[in-house]
């Protein structure tokens, strides 16, 4: 029998070969999905005791504090409440009510900044600022970070993560609760993690529309309440059906790769592929659910897509504590005693009497329920007394320590949350101040917890805004962009040199670029190839660029077709042929080539003009910063206060000098805090008209 060809054999091995190849795949990825496994439960148990404590918040928060009452510690050490009445002071509804409303931001205003003196990264950043600071409102952050602040007082961290919002078709942050959030559990600080998860819960259906590759949701099945145990939230009360099977998944992101470099991956899997990446994984199923890069390599700025806020760090520890964690024995000890007082009332307000038996059964219900004046008729045997007929048990006091106990724990709550009568706005009963500094000092010490607080909030919308900005950059198309910034926004004016049609066919170009490409103004008239702050300057730099072009047309054969090509009239581009005088008025005009004009920038400029910069270059050369006092809500008891001391205390002098406009100034700041309509206000002052000129006269008195 003869030999098969090496073609042949080498054909034959050929399906051989790729069975292997799928099969080494295959195991790969399993090994991937049980390596994220594993790790997902590690940082689960890291998380137990942030859990359970933020659980138990939510618990007082809600008015769940039974356990408190039925717990063994307190029937073994303290008091048995069977029967007695259980209350609870709500500490926590009022750190969230009342810490929160001082620190919720409305739509605060952003700023991108350039570090540098380029005019086009200026453009960059004017373009970023006014995208950011139009569409909060429609993304409703507002809203969602009030959520991330009731989050971070109750349970200690909130989460705001900022991605593309499909929706609407914006770059936009919303909130993304604690319970949803694991962190690499090898390390004691958010910033040196080198993986974290999000958690979300999908119905089945949708995750298997989203998925692009078929082998990967083979055999997909839903898993929401048979996840990961200990750590996963249960399902929710099942009195309801679920409206659709759910699957639980947690999105990876990783700094170190799809998991070949963890310890336990299986050695004879060799790394592969970039450190950044994006895995899905849910605990049911056998391989990564997805797996790709990161949507914007917020990486490079040693970022997250989400961006935690903390109000209580705690030194070398993954997970902070929460203002109300950390009070919760002083909760519990004034639920306790509040309790205890309010059953002692309840037994020091009965009163329990001793009477004959043999008193009538009609005089027994009057003493028992009659009305509160009754007079009982009684029938005394011979020497017998009224006292020997019934007896009032008198109850004994209240015991003022529990009182003065009560008004230590809420003193010292007060002194660690920072919940004082000052943030409250009740009356302050304990300090008497000899003196309005006093006063003053007194008030600054109260709000230096609060104004901590808010630097913090403040920083949280900073950094918020910065990934919104660079995700813009990154991930946006100037169309998507151009729907909320036009070039009025922007602002800034730029050369451009629209060639003729028949030199556009040769150099392959509509406008000569600004700074890529073979031709450029970059290469042509560096100094022309930027933005300009207004009209004037870039009409110089105009001047100056058709004066380098023609300077260039000497040595660079482009340079030289565009030079004959914008020489409309046979003189050359001279700076001194373009510009000619009227002979008739002997106004100077200006003689401009076909298709070379100043006009202002626009957001397809911008993107391509900046094409060339790397994500790196953008996140070094652009600062992020939030507009001072754009955080804080308007106050308006305070704005009236201001109005009324300008109005009697600056208008008169202002009259009384002739400065109107201040005086309307001041008058329009009064109508605004007062909220006058439009319609109810008065017209503004005017200056009394100056006084008629004396007749004949004209000239001055001698």
């Amino acid at each position: 029998m003869p030999r098969k060809s090496k073609r042949k054999r080498l054909q034959a091995r050929e399906p051989m070969l790729e069975g292997k190849s799928r099969d080494r795949s295959r195991r790969r990825d399993e090994a991937k999905a049980s390596f994220w496994k594993a790790r997902i439960k590690s940082a689960i148990k890291a998380k137990d005791e942030f859990r359970i404590m933020g659980e138990e918040v939510d618990d007082y928060f809600k008015s769940k504090h039974g356990k408190l009452f039925d717990s063994a510690n307190v029937r073994d050490h303290f008091m048995q409440f069977d029967g007695a009445a259980a209350v609870s002071v709500p500490k926590s509804a009022q750190v969230r009510n009342n810490l929160g409303p001082h620190l919720y931001p409305k739509n605060p205003k952003r700023n991108v900044n350039p570090k540098g003196q380029d005019g086009v990264l200026h453009g960059l950043a004017r373009v970023l600022s006014v995208y950011i600071n139009k569409t909060p409102r429609e993304g409703k952050i507002a809203r969602e970070a009030r959520k991330v602040i009731d989050d971070a007082l109750l349970r200690g961290r909130g989460f705001m993560r900022t991605g593309y919002d499909p929706t609407h078709g914006i770059v936009t942050s919303w909130y993304i609760s604690s319970r949803d959030i694991l962190i690499d559990p090898d390390v004691s600080s958010w910033q040196d993690a080198e993986w974290i998860a999000i958690r979300s819960l999908t119905p089945i259906w949708r995750v298997k529309r989203e998925i692009k590759d078929k082998w990967r949701k083979r055999n997909l099945r839903p898993n929401y309440g048979t996840v990961f145990g200990d750590g996963s939230p249960e399902a929710p009360n099942q009195k309801a059906p679920f409206t659709n099977e759910l699957l639980e998944c947690w999105e990876i992101y990783s700094k170190m790769g799809s998991g070949e470099l963890g310890a336990e991956f299986p050695d004879h899997f060799e790394e592969r592929g970039s450190d950044f990446v994006k895995l899905t994984i849910a605990s049911n199923h056998h391989v990564p659910i997805s797996e790709g890069e990161w949507e914007s390599p917020l990486y490079l700025d040693n970022e997250w897509p989400i961006e935690p806020l903390d109000f209580i760090e705690t030194l070398d520890e993954l997970w902070p504590e929460s203002v109300m964690s950390q009070v919760m024995p002083l909760q519990k000890a004034m639920d306790l005693l509040t309790s205890l007082e309010l059953n002692s009332c309840k037994q020091r307000g009965r009163f329990i009497i001793f009477g004959d038996q043999n008193l009538e059964e009609r005089k027994q219900k009057l003493i028992r329920s009659g009305p509160p004046t009754v007079y009982i008729p009684i029938k005394r045997k011979s020497g017998e007394r009224m006292a020997d007929m019934y007896h009032v048990v008198q109850p004994g006091n209240i015991p003022t320590d529990i009182a003065q106990a009560r008004a230590f724990l809420a003193q010292e709550f007060e002194r660690t949350t920072g919940l004082t009568q000052v943030v409250h706005g009740g009356a302050d009963l304990g300090a008497k101040d000899r003196s309005a500094t006093a006063s003053r000092q007194r008030a600054d010490a109260s709000s230096a917890r609060l104004g901590d607080m808010r630097a913090r909030v403040e920083e949280n919308q900073t950094n918020v805004a910065r990934h919104e900005a660079m995700v813009t950059r990154l991930q946006l198309t100037p169309k998507e962009v151009r729907n909320y910034v036009n070039p009025t926004d922007i602002g800034m004016f730029r050369v451009s040199i629209t060639p003729s049609d028949e030199l556009q066919d040769i150099l392959g170009i509509e406008e000569i670029p600004l700074r890529s490409g073979a031709i450029s103004m970059q290469n042509l008239s560096p100094q022309s190839a930027t933005y300009f702050a207004d009209n004037q300057s870039a009409a110089e730099a105009m001047m100056k660029a058709l004066q380098d072009i023609a300077d260039a047309a000497q040595l660079d054969m482009n340079a030289f077709l565009l030079a004959q090509d914008l020489d409309n009239s046979g003189h050359g581009l001279d700076v001194q042929q373009l510009i000619q005088q009227d002979p008739q008025t002997g106004e100077t005009k200006l003689n401009l080539p076909q298709g070379v004009e100043v006009r202002p920038v626009t957001v397809e400029d911008v993107w391509e003009d900046t094409a060339g910069i790397s994500p790196e270059e953008l996140v070094r050369e652009l600062g992020y910063e939030i507009a001072a006092g754009s955080m804080q809500k308007f106050d308006k008891s305070r704005e009236l206060e201001l109005a009324e001391v300008a109005l009697s205390q600056v208008m008169p002098a202002a009259i009384q000098n002739g400065d109107y406009a201040l005086a309307n100034a001041i008058f329009q700041r009064v109508d605004d805090a007062n909220e006058v309509p439009e319609d109810k206000r008065l017209p503004p002052l005017q200056p009394p008209p100056p006084p008629p000129e004396a007749a004949g006269g004209g000239g001055p008195p001698a």
